[in-house]
């Protein structure tokens, strides 16, 4: 398995060698890593009204694997070989992480309605005592029904890591089953991202993609008869 606990042994030069892998085993020689886990979690809800409610969850994930691939530039490996050398041989290794997953709707009518999530993940090895990733990601989401066929729909999405933001917004109208127009428009951008061609952290905002897009379905009815 080229990801996983098990890894098989590959000549140098091959594909798996990009990570520094020594040809394809763990730290050591070995090709195998396993662990015990434990999982741990608490959940509940609270809606004081009608138009508020809440909800959460926390997870601990006791001896969670940390692959050793590392979390891009802000989360570089944390194995003990590759905090000594970067191109280390891969070490996977047990971890605590630690989620928690919130959320909070808003229904003050029955045409509107609009929901908050948030969601964090932090790993941190045994071995080591080092973060090896910490995640938040953030959605907003709302949708207006203007009419029975008419609706509108925005939804944000941001992630820490890569500290990007993408938005999608929508307007559709589906008079009758198989018939619908959609109107939407998506933007993807990162802040203070990583800029892959100079290995520089760009300032400021940068937009990496946006589509403006029209789409239309009909469905035909025809009966023959007899």
């Amino acid at each position: 398995e080229e990801f996983g606990p098990i890894r098989t042994p590959m000549r140098c030069g091959t594909r798996a060698d990009t990570f520094g892998n020594n040809c394809g085993t763990f730290a050591g020689g070995s090709s195998e890593r396993s662990t015990s886990k434990n999982h741990y979690f608490i959940s509940g809800g609270y809606r004081p009204s009608k138009t508020h409610s809440l909800s959460g969850r926390f997870v601990y994930r006791d001896g969670h694997f940390d692959l050793d691939f590392g979390a891009g530039r802000r989360f570089p490996r944390v194995s003990l070989g590759a905090l000594l050398a970067p191109n280390a041989p891969l070490d996977p290794g047990p971890g605590a992480l630690i989620e928690f997953r919130g959320s909070y709707a808003y229904q003050p009518t029955n045409e509107l309605r609009t929901t908050l999530d948030y969601t964090k993940q932090r790993l941190r090895r045994y071995d080591t005592d080092r973060v090896a990733f910490d995640v938040n990601l953030i959605s907003w989401r709302t949708t207006y029904q203007f009419t029975r066929f008419l609706f509108a729909r925005a939804r944000i999405d941001y992630e820490s890591l890569p500290r990007r933001a993408r938005g999608q917004f929508l307007l559709g109208y589906t008079p009758s089953p198989g018939t619908a127009l959609y109107v939407g428009y998506n933007d993807d951008a990162n802040y203070s991202g990583f800029n892959r061609v100079n290995g520089l952290f760009d300032p400021g905002f940068r937009r990496n993609e946006r589509t403006f897009f029209i789409k239309m379905s009909y469905l035909f009815r025809k009966s023959f008869g007899g």
